[in-house]
């Protein structure tokens, strides 16, 4: 037969499925401050691996664009000196036409003349 204290204690205890049956309900967790520091610790350990994971693969895309506008630039470099080529090649085109016209010119002279 169960007595009075049979209840008071079924009454302070609790049953969350573990092995602490008889685990008083108003048993207060050991040093909840320093789980939570410790929560607060891993946490921060977490962000601290996610932003070195996003600054190097930031860096990485960095290095990448960087890669890129060094070949733009070269490109475009290259691209100037062409044109300069061709203005030059332009300008001696011009050039050999204008002593051809001229040496056409002298030779029709010569021949009506001569």
């Amino acid at each position: 037969v169960a007595t009075y204290e049979d209840y008071e204690i079924e009454d302070k205890c609790y049953d969350d499925g573990g092995d602490n049956d008889n685990e008083p309900v108003n048993k207060v967790e050991e040093n909840p401050d320093e789980e939570q520091g410790e929560d607060q610790e891993k946490l921060g350990e977490l962000n601290q691996s996610i932003k070195i994971a996003s600054l190097t693969s930031f860096e990485s895309i960095i290095a990448s664009q960087q890669q890129q506008l060094d070949h733009i630039i070269k490109i475009e470099e290259l691209l100037h000196v062409i044109s300069n080529k061709i203005s030059e090649q332009e300008t001696d085109i011009k050039s050999l036409k204008s002593q051809i016209g001229e040496a056409s010119s002298r030779a029709k002279i010569q021949e009506i003349t001569g």
